[in-house]
């Protein structure tokens, strides 16, 4: 495999992860600082007291792409930071350190994803997006 090749091959895997990351942000994470939800008591807003459906900010379109992103998206980074990492021991050394560098922070976002779906805070607001 050449230089070219390797190269061209974590770079669409980085770009999944990158994007999956920013939708889950974008669509999920930030409606919930945007609201105010995180200054709310965390029995309340998991208890569904904030209903995400009655909210301007979370409707329509926005509301959508989050449970795109929210089914699709921890699978994809999970597959596509397995295959960077997979690349990445086994042809790192083919790959100029610049890529390196974009390759493991990718796999640093795919793990930082999935610890924060599952940390307490990440659960909170996943019972409150998917009230």
């Amino acid at each position: 495999m050449t230089h070219t090749q390797t190269q061209s091959s974590i770079t669409p895997f980085m770009l999944v992860i990158g994007i999956a990351v920013a939708l889950f942000l974008v669509s999920i994470v930030a409606p919930f600082y945007a609201l105010g939800l995180h200054l709310e008591p965390a029995n309340l807003v998991a208890g569904g007291s904030f209903d995400p459906k009655g909210f301007e900010l979370t409707g329509g379109w926005l509301r959508m792409v989050g449970f795109l992103t929210l089914t699709l998206g921890p699978l994809a980074v999970a597959v596509c930071g397995g295959l960077i990492a997979f690349r990445l021991l086994r042809r790192g050394d083919q790959l100029p350190s610049r890529l390196r560098l974009y390759g493991v922070i990718s796999c640093a976002a795919a793990i930082g994803l999935w610890l924060f779906i599952f940390s307490p805070l990440g659960r909170l607001i996943l019972a409150w997006f998917l009230d």
